[in-house]
């Protein structure tokens, strides 16, 4: 998963749910629903314009929104801008 940066490779069992932890973390899931995630924990409204809805290995912190930006748009060269409660995600 990506994560402060860089690739880390975890093992795909745990004892206890992430969100648990304050995480969302998600295994080839589609961007979009990673998106929703972030939506829904943020209070934001994400606009996209990006072609497909590739898939998305990763977590979302529930605690730090610029991680959890990051994290999403970082393996793909995406760009972002918020403004408000709005955030606008673009291929460059």
């Amino acid at each position: 998963f990506w994560k402060d940066g860089q690739f880390n490779k975890q093992a795909n069992y745990r004892e206890r749910p992430d969100w648990i932890d304050g995480e969302s973390v998600f295994n080839e899931a589609p961007f979009l629903q990673a998106i929703g995630e972030l939506e829904r924990q943020y209070g934001l409204k994400v606009v996209l314009d990006i072609t497909g809805n590739p898939p998305f290995t990763g977590g979302i912190p529930h605690n730090e929104i610029q991680t959890a930006v990051d994290n999403l748009v970082e393996p793909y060269g995406y760009r972002y801008q918020q403004e408000g409660n709005t955030l606008r995600i673009w291929e460059p």
